[in-house]
């Protein structure tokens, strides 16, 4: 590739993880390396086994098994923050260094409204020239995400107008995880 931009999908809507995994199809299926992580997530979604299996895929085990709920506990933000540096140090490795040609961190927009990813914006100028870095989430209202406005050369906006969640409807199994 000649040279990689920097994707955000974000918004309340549903289809930002779908876009990202259809991005990576894409770009194996074009003969691209992509690295993949899921932030905030257990790893038990339907596309981890599918995105693990296809070659050209790396997909990097979340190394928290449960769930992060936001509930305004710093010491549990900053406890997930401590669990997440390690994988943090290795994303920003293999994003800087070249040895992908498509980094996608799902869930990477709520990881830094969180606290637990504060030098996002840094990776997204600072990431190798050729690789293409697609970042999903959620904006949370009161928390700016400006820095990261500004960094990225797309931004796709998934705008919820009608979601069973507001009946008491939960995410359900194969359809929206």
């Amino acid at each position: 590739m000649k040279k990689g931009l920097v994707q955000l999908f974000i918004g309340d809507g549903k289809g930002k993880t779908s876009l990202a995994v259809g991005s990576s199809i894409r770009a194996v299926g074009s003969g691209f390396k992509v690295l993949f992580f899921q932030f905030l997530k257990n790893g038990d979604s339907g596309e981890v086994s599918v995105l693990k299996s296809i070659p050209g895929i790396d997909f990097l085990d979340n190394p928290i098994s449960n769930t992060f709920v936001f509930s305004g506990d710093a010491e549990k933000a900053n406890a997930y923050r401590d669990m997440y540096s390690p994988i943090i140090d290795e994303i920003v490795q293999k994003t800087t260094d070249g040895s992908y040609d498509m980094v996608v961190l799902d869930e990477a927009v709520d990881a830094y409204n969180l606290g637990i990813f504060p030098n996002l914006p840094e990776l997204m100028k600072t990431k190798n020239e050729g690789t293409e870095l697609i970042l999903t989430g959620h904006e949370y209202k009161g928390i700016p995400i400006d820095a990261l406005r500004d960094a990225a050369d797309y931004i796709t906006y998934l705008k919820k107008e009608k979601h069973p969640f507001d009946n008491g409807v939960y995410a359900r199994k194969g359809i929206e995880f």
